[in-house]
């Protein structure tokens, strides 16, 4: 089995000169990066899938030869979600040949096995853990110029958010001690 990697990206854009004193732009990006990497052992893989979602947009107001007013909003969303599982290739196929009931999961794109763990023996093993951010930033700037003299003000505000959390197991326990309804 081969590496496998499947990538795209998009980009647009749009300027939009007002008038003689406002212009106005705007950009937006996404890619995507999907890798499929197999290791030596033929049941074992792991994926990543990276997701890239960004754009801004910015106003300018020139209200005079001497004075600039600048606003500008950001927003970055970035999903990079890994995973691995034996045997593959994971959840989704096993659970397709192997319909089970009364198990809970976090998420049917990416269901992940069930634990099984018997006495004595080699079991398996999956994990997969999604790791979203989301960074928005927003500036405002005035500038002035007075003979020599400029003037510079301005605010910026960052907001990230981020997690990691696990898409969670169903897991049971086997040993050789036999049990009964109680």
């Amino acid at each position: 089995n081969a590496l496998k990697m499947d990538t795209y990206q998009i980009n647009t854009r749009a300027d939009w000169n007002i008038n003689s004193k406002m212009n106005f732009f705007a950009r937006y990006s996404q890619q995507t990066i999907n890798q499929f990497s197999p290791v030596s052992l033929s049941t074992y893989s792991t994926n990543n899938n990276n997701l890239y979602k960004n754009a801004v947009a910015s106003w300018t107001y020139v209200p005079g030869p001497t004075a600039v007013l600048n606003f500008k909003l950001g927003l970055n969303r970035t999903m990079m979600l890994q995973g691995n599982t034996i045997p593959a290739p994971g959840g989704v196929a096993f659970y397709a040949a192997n319909p089970m009931g009364g198990f809970i999961y976090s998420s049917t794109k990416y269901p992940l096995l069930p634990n099984f763990f018997p006495s004595d023996f080699t079991g398996w093993s999956q994990s997969t853990t999604p790791l979203p951010n989301t960074d928005i930033v927003g500036a405002l700037s005035f500038t002035k110029v007075k003979g020599r003299n400029t003037f510079k003000t301005g605010f910026n505000i960052d907001n990230f958010r981020g997690m990691q959390a696990g898409f969670g197991q169903n897991q049971m326990w086997f040993n050789e001690t036999p049990t009964a309804d109680p």
